[in-house]
C-alpha cells in the first residue's frame, strides 16, 4: 500500500486535471463571458472546494524527509496572497464589478446603498480570502498516515481539488484572453 498511497494519488489527480480541462472549462467559458452575479456564486464554490482539497492535504502524514508544513505556514500565507487577490479580482470581474465602480448611477443607488454597494461587497471577498490565509495559517493535525486508505483518499481528493481549481482559472484567463486579446502578441501565436 506504501507504494500505491506515493505514486497513484498524483497520477489519477493528474488525469482527473485533464479532464477537468476538456469538461470544466468550456462550460465555464460559456458562463464566464457574461457579467452575472450567478458567476462569482460558481467561483465561490469551486473556491470553497479547493479549500477543503488544501486542508485534505495539510492532513496527509509527511513520509521520511518529508518537509512540514506547519513550520513553514507563514510563507504559505505569504505566497497565497497572490493567489487570493487573483480570485477577488475575479470574481469583481466576472459579476462586472469593477465595470460598475466606474459608473455608478445615482438612479438605482442612493448615496447610502452606493456607501453599501462599494464597501461591503469587496469586504466580503476579502473574508473569503483570509478563510484561506487562515487554512494555511494555523497548525493542522496529520491524521492520515502514509499507509492507510485514508491517506490514499485524502490526497487523490486533495490534489484533483486543486487540479479543478486550475481548471476553473483556466476558464477567467480564456475569458480574459477573448476579451482583451494582445494584438500581434508572440504569446498568443504560442497558444
Amino acid at each position: 500500500m506504501k507504494q500505491l498511497n506515493t505514486y497513484l494519488p498524483p497520477l489519477i489527480a493528474d488525469g482527473l486535471g485533464v479532464l477537468f480541462l476538456f469538461w470544466v472549462t468550456p462550460p465555464l467559458l460559456a458562463q464566464f463571458s457574461d457579467k452575472v452575479f450567478i458567476n462569482s456564486v460558481i467561483i465561490g464554490g469551486f473556491f470553497a472546494l479547493f479549500c477543503w482539497a488544501v486542508v485534505l492535504i495539510r492532513r496527509l502524514q509527511n513520509g521520511p524527509g518529508g518537509i512540514d508544513l506547519n513550520r513553514y505556514k507563514w510563507w504559505l500565507v505569504g505566497l497565497s496572497l497572490p493567489f487570493i487577490f487573483f480570485v477577488i479580482w475575479g470574481i469583481a470581474d466576472v459579476i462586472g464589478f469593477l465595470d460598475s465602480v466606474l459608473v455608478i448611477n445615482n438612479a438605482l443607488l442612493d448615496e447610502a446603498g452606493a456607501t453599501i454597494y462599494l464597501l461591503i461587497t469587496p469586504a466580503s471577498w476579502l473574508t473569503i480570502g483570509l478563510i484561506y490565509s487562515a487554512i494555511l495559517a494555523f497548525e493542522m493535525e496529520q491524521t492520515a498516515p502514509r499507509t492507510t486508505i485514508r491517506h490514499f483518499l485524502y490526497a487523490t481528493l486533495g490534489l484533483s481539488g486543486v487540479n479543478l481549481m486550475i481548471a476553473v482559472v483556466m476558464a477567467y484567463w480564456g475569458v480574459l484572453w477573448e476579451r482583451n486579446a494582445p494584438a500581434g502578441s508572440p504569446v498568443v501565436s504560442l497558444l
